[in-house]
């Protein structure tokens, strides 16, 4: 007679001849499946979750680069529409900024 027990704490007697599944054998293995398969919908769904982030990240720090340039070239008395051509910012958003 053999005890498993799988990772959340779920124990199993099998019998000596694990080589014909019971549906002692068959729950435990069923119960191994539901874990592997929660445990990579977890890692997939950070893994998105990450990716998703850096994303967001890059495009907040990228808006903050451009809105400085943008404003630097307020400040050196570009118009608000050639700055709007070079960075593609609405003129709205350029002439909020202050110089």
């Amino acid at each position: 007679m053999i005890i498993i027990t799988n990772r959340i704490g779920t124990s199993w007697t099998l019998e000596a001849d694990t080589s014909t599944p019971t549906p002692t054998t068959a729950s435990y293995f069923e119960s191994e499946k539901i874990y592997y398969d929660n445990d990579g919908a977890i890692r997939t769904a950070e893994a998105k979750g990450r990716a998703e982030g850096r994303a967001e990240g890059l495009a907040e720090g990228e808006r903050k680069n451009i809105l400085e340039v943008a404003k630097r070239m307020k400040a050196k008395g570009m118009s608000a529409t050639d700055i709007a051509e070079l960075t593609r910012l609405s003129e709205e958003d350029i002439n909020a900024l202050k110089a």
